[in-house]
């Protein structure tokens, strides 16, 4: 397996990382929680989930592996600013993740799938859910808080120049490489 830094938040993460958008949900819980040790077995490190994600029983297959699953290994999920609009709902999802998950801390904490700067700006505003975010990464809940975004470079490079999230998670493909590679190449001359 290769492993990266994850730009400048110290730690080394799999090239490859364990997603949990899919499921069999034919199939119970722990079954799905095997899928992970097998990753962690082949070297995957870093496992990203969602609340919602199949069903809403993502984080919980995910807390089943975390149960037994030893050794290093980084945890990410994530929450919308529609949904998690206050500081205290951001900060009372962060806690809810961390039961689902049985973890006591997240290491990347996304604010999710931002498409359009209003949607950052009501993250970012007083009393939203960044406050809520920094106020669980004071208390050693998250590490890091980062963002998830289908925007336009230009936009990404705004929100890189804010300098309030340690890291990025953006789809760079054939299709919109015109639009969001000067993103993309603006978050890694900026460590992220």
């Amino acid at each position: 397996m290769i492993y990266k830094e994850y730009g400048n938040t110290g730690k080394k993460v799999s090239a490859v990382s364990f997603g949990g958008m899919r499921f069999d949900m034919k199939k119970s819980i722990e079954e799905n929680a095997e899928l992970l040790h097998y990753a962690y077995e082949k070297g995957i490190n870093l496992f990203d989930t969602a609340p919602g994600y199949c069903d809403d029983k993502s984080e919980l297959i995910f807390g089943e592996a975390f149960k037994s699953l030893r050794g290093n290994y980084y945890v990410a999920t994530k929450a919308m600013p529609e949904s998690f609009d206050t500081a205290e709902k951001a900060y009372e999802q962060v806690c809810k993740s961390l039961d689902r998950l049985n973890v006591d801390k997240i290491n990347f904490y996304y604010i999710w799938c931002i498409r359009k700067m209003s949607q950052y700006e009501l993250a970012m505003r007083p009393g939203g859910q960044y406050e809520g975010l920094l106020r669980a990464q004071e208390e050693g809940l998250i590490d890091h808080i980062t963002l998830s975004s289908h925007q336009t470079g230009n936009e990404l490079k705004h929100i890189i120049d804010d300098k309030k999230v340690s890291g990025l998670l953006i789809g760079v493909n054939i299709l919109n490489f015109p639009y969001r590679i000067s993103g993309a190449e603006h978050a890694v001359a900026n460590k992220m």
